[in-house]
């Protein structure tokens, strides 16, 4: 009865109309911040025809379809509109566990069935916020490390600042000093002039920059290395063409990854490309000595457990942990696809970042020192059970990698992988929360009131009350 008094069943079969399709297609794209050009860009087709799809004027095929809700960060059936009560609870479920308030009450997971049974519009509202709210958070995480890390705003900031203080000092020695000489107050004059041309200059660079450097993007590159970063989360850090060659031997590897490395290069500047053949050569190794079916099969059999998957495969643990992402983005869906993977060099410095579902992973730069990926040891897999910053549970594996590096230096790359906890009754209570160790992605998007290793201020205002102690585990 409740169901016809909204005009819409939890079910929602109301998606099979393109218009419906075309208007969350727009809906989420505005969203993400992506114009139609990104977007279609990103799929492969022009911005005319995802314009007719749209505006209702063309139906997508499956395939594309596909490729829409993988640029979008959606499932195909969220496009559709076609959804189960129980896929909208899980969904609840899992907004819940990412943004669980630090006190009480908090959202009663236990009935959110009966919420999507009983009022389908209001658990459609509390969805539709809540990713709007990743989504704009996102864009925050960009913009927070684009104002800390970008060479060029930083030089382009300070020569606008050295202007404007050169056109203050000459305004104030004509206002204040009367008794100037005529070739004096010339000079002075020819001074301004020159300084504002250079100060309006300068800004309009800036403004230009800005413009550039739209929010198109999941991640904007300012560096060859973030460049690189940028298409390899765009291709899920996983190359068919890599791992099939990688089942035959490990130079057919290698050979594929070469091909792959010229094929993509033309979108990196040339400084980007030798870091991008490194990159794929690393995944051809990988490829070659861990096959995924081997790697699936493992899991069957011994769920996720690094330590004994390592022991039972007789693979390093740091290659381990990115033939599981592979494999996440492989199947397509499950949860290898909630694996996130990040690697820092001795300087802290992230040399790798894979953003698993879900997750905030440490940025480019200005990472959280507290997360256990800094207390890496060479003889172990550490293994860590940490809270995030809003609350939610997640557990972390560590290790460190030792490869070769310059002039004979060995290079020391510590890795962590991480996973988000799901309605994990030991990780809700307080006292439970109280031992664990508190960790954000940066000081700068840190919700913690207090941490004493805050290095800067965080952007959000007022902190959220944080309920655990932050002790290291």
């Amino acid at each position: 009865m409740r169901e016809r008094e909204t005009g819409e069943a939890p079910s929602g079969r109301e998606g099979a109309d393109p218009r419906e399709t075309g208007r969350r297609i727009r809906a989420r794209r505005r969203t993400l911040g992506l114009d139609q050009k990104a977007l279609a860009a990103r799929i492969g087709i022009s911005p005319a025809y995802l314009s007719l799809i749209e505006n209702g004027r063309r139906k997508a095929p499956k395939a594309l379809l596909e490729r829409l809700a993988a640029a979008l960060d959606m499932a195909p059936a969220q496009l559709l509109g076609v959804r189960t009560g129980a896929d909208w609870a899980e969904v609840l479920a899992t907004l819940a566990a990412r943004h669980r308030p630090a006190d009480p009450p908090r959202p009663e997971i236990a009935h959110a069935e009966r919420l999507v049974a009983e009022y389908p519009g209001w658990a459609r509202l509390v969805i539709e916020q809540g990713r709007e709210i990743e989504a704009l958070e996102a864009r925050l995480a960009i913009l927070a490390d684009r104002l800390s890390g970008d060479p060029y705003l930083a030089d382009t900031l300070h020569a606008l600042l050295s202007s404007v203080t050169a056109v203050q000092a000459s305004a104030d020695i004509l206002a204040r000093t009367p008794e100037l000489a005529p070739a004096e107050i010339e000079r002075f004059r020819f001074n301004l002039s020159v300084e504002a041309r250079r100060t309006a200059d300068r800004a309009r660079a800036l403004l230009e920059h800005f413009d550039r450097s739209r929010l198109d993007r999941p991640l904007e590159a300012t560096t060859p290395r973030e460049e690189v970063m940028v298409l390899l989360a765009r291709h899920d850090h996983h190359f068919p063409a890599i791992e099939a060659a990688g089942n035959a031997s490990s130079a057919a590897a290698r050979a594929a990854a070469r091909e792959v490395a010229g094929a993509l290069g033309a979108e990196l500047s040339a400084e980007a490309r030798p870091l991008l053949h490194a990159a794929l050569e690393l995944l051809a190794e990988d490829a070659a000595a861990l096959p995924l079916s081997g790697l699936a099969a493992a899991l069957e059999a011994v769920g996720l457990d690094p330590a004994v998957l390592c022991a039972r495969l007789d693979v390093a643990p740091a290659r381990l942990f990115r033939r599981l992402v592979a494999l996440g983005a492989k199947e397509g869906d499950g949860p290898m696809r909630e694996l996130g993977l990040v690697a820092f060099d001795r300087a802290g410095v992230v040399l790798w970042r894979h953003q698993g579902e879900g997750l905030t992973l440490p940025r480019l730069r200005a990472a959280c020192a507290l997360w256990p990926v800094f207390r890496a040891r060479a003889d172990e897999i550490g293994h860590h059970r940490l809270l995030t910053d809003r609350g939610t549970p997640i557990e972390a594996w560590t290790a460190v990698e030792i490869r070769r590096g310059a002039e004979g230096v060995a290079r020391r790359i510590s890795w962590q992988l991480v996973r988000q906890i799901r309605h994990d009754a030991g990780h809700g209570g307080g006292s439970a929360a109280g031992r664990q160790l508190v960790v954000g992605a940066s000081c700068r998007l840190c919700r913690r009131a207090s941490c004493p290793e805050r290095r800067e201020p965080a952007f959000f205002a007022p902190p959220v009350p944080e309920s655990a102690s932050g002790a290291p585990d």
